[in-house]
């Protein structure tokens, strides 16, 4: 019996060492475990931050985006009034270098009332470039203007009539101007 009780009392013994030893253990696992748990609250508000940043940046992109609306809106209410307004100035070209504003505002002023002319002029040579704007106070007073003076003569010049915006997109919409190729000139033999 005696030895049943010593071996009774040895395990009993071991058990109470694994325990203390589990227990020393323990907490070291306990800390990992508590630190992994303070991690993980730590991990989700990190994650709620760059989710929250994430959906603000979204709203301001939006944001941005209606702006942009409201200005291609806007612009395109400018763009409107712009051809209408170039829609009452004509381009003139091929004029001749004799002719000067007031003898286009006296020729053009027989179709409407002119309420500007501009003619362009080289700054280098401060002589007229052969073309022109004349802006009329009614789109309709252009639209007679270019009717009887397209292909007239001023000056004993052909010249062309159109409105300003017909010019501009023509113009855009011109090939380049190919340049001559350079011919090589050698020396005399």
């Amino acid at each position: 019996d005696s030895d049943k009780e010593n071996k009774d009392n040895e395990s009993d013994a071991e058990k109470e060492k694994d325990e203390k030893e589990d227990k020393t253990q323990d907490p070291v696992k306990d800390s990992d475990e508590k630190d992994k748990d303070e991690e993980k609250p730590k991990e989700r508000e990190k994650s709620r931050e760059r989710s929250r940043d994430r959906s603000r940046d979204r709203s301001r992109d939006r944001d941005k985006d209606r702006g942009r609306d409201r200005d291609r809106s806007r612009s395109r209410g400018k763009d409107r009034e712009r051809r209408r307004e170039d829609r009452k100035t004509l381009a003139i070209s091929n004029l001749s270098r004799n002719v000067n504003e007031e003898h286009l505002k006296e020729i053009f002023g027989n179709y409407g009332k002119v309420k500007e002319t501009t003619l362009a002029i080289d700054k280098a040579a401060g002589l007229p470039k052969g073309y022109a704007y004349v802006e009329f106070y009614e789109e309709r007073d252009a639209d007679r203007a270019i009717s009887h003076m397209n292909s007239g003569q001023i000056d004993g010049n052909v010249i062309r009539v159109e409105h300003q915006a017909d010019r501009k997109r023509r113009l855009e919409h011109a090939p380049a101007i190919p340049m001559r190729p350079r011919v090589q000139r050698t020396a005399p033999v």
